[in-house]
Order: structure tokens, then sequence, then C-alpha cells
């Protein structure tokens, strides 16, 4: 089922419904009005997605675009003194390859040694080493996490479709 949505066949495509286009006009201008309130940093342009990469046809009135494009990217560095006692921490040894599956969220029991980065609940926390294991999970609350997983937010999209 998820093969056919993510081809737009698993319902009939609507000719009325909005293009993708104007959704990532959308995007585009709130990341500036970001990058100008300076809660993100202007990143360098993408290139476009060539024909090779598309794994798949899509909907005319859809559009491939890189992830960087819809998301903020704004990861927050925390340094080890600003890490409080008590707060959450998501590991990467604390999602299950393959699944998704959250196995563990610790607590923070003693000062850290190293810098981590600050996610909130919704967040998707990706695993950047080794992503062929799919370690990819929904953040269930807010907190720190290694910073093997990007903590990644979308603009104007819902974190569940980026998931």
């Amino acid at each position: 089922m998820l093969d056919l949505a993510m081809r737009g066949k698993l319902v009939k495509q609507d000719p009325n419904d909005e293009p993708a286009s104007v959704l990532l006009e959308k995007i585009k201008a709130e990341k500036q009005e970001l990058i100008k309130e300076k809660k993100i940093k202007k990143t360098k342009p993408l290139p476009p997605i060539t024909d090779d990469e598309k794994p798949f046809d899509i909907p005319d009135s859809w559009e491939w675009v890189r992830c960087q494009s819809v998301t903020t990217g704004n990861f927050k560095s925390i340094t080890p003194d600003k890490i409080k006692i008590g707060e959450n921490l998501i590991e990467l040894a604390d999602i299950e390859s393959y699944s998704g599956k959250l196995i563990n969220v610790e607590k923070i029991t003693e000062k850290v040694g190293s810098n981590k980065y600050q996610y909130v609940k919704g967040d998707v926390l990706f695993a950047k080493l080794r992503p062929y294991l799919k370690k990819v999970v929904l953040a269930p609350n807010n907190g720190v996490c290694t910073t093997e997983l990007l903590p990644i937010d979308g603009i104007n999209i819902n974190n569940n479709f980026l998931y």
C-alpha cells in the first residue's frame, strides 16, 4: 500500500488539487523568513534531481525534491555544560535497525562528555551513520540525542510524512 501511495496510485488523483510547486514556493518563502529571523542558517543551493536519481514515476502535479529543501536542517548542538541531569537522551543504539522502533530512552544521570543535538517531540531522528540500517524514529519527547542522529523538522510538512 505504501508503495502505491508513494507513486500516487493509491487513490485517483484530483486535477483540482494544488500542485506541489505551489507548496514548494510556500516552503521556500517560509525558509527565507526563518533565515532572515536567524532561526536557521542559509544553505548552499542543491543540485536538481536528475532522471537517473528518480526511482519511479510520480503524477505530473508532484515534484521530486531533496529533503534539505523542505526541512529546517537546523541541528541545535548543545555543549555538555548546558545538558541537565534528568533530560531525555536517545543514543544510536536505542533505535532498532530496519523497524524504526525505539528500544530505550535513557535519562541523563551524570555529566555527559560530548556535545549532543537538541530535539523536540515530533522531530524525525535520522541515523547518519550506516543509513542502510534504517534507524529512523519520530521523537516521542523533548530531549537530546547523540550527534550520530540528525533531528529533522519539516517546513509546512507533517513530520510523519518525512518519517
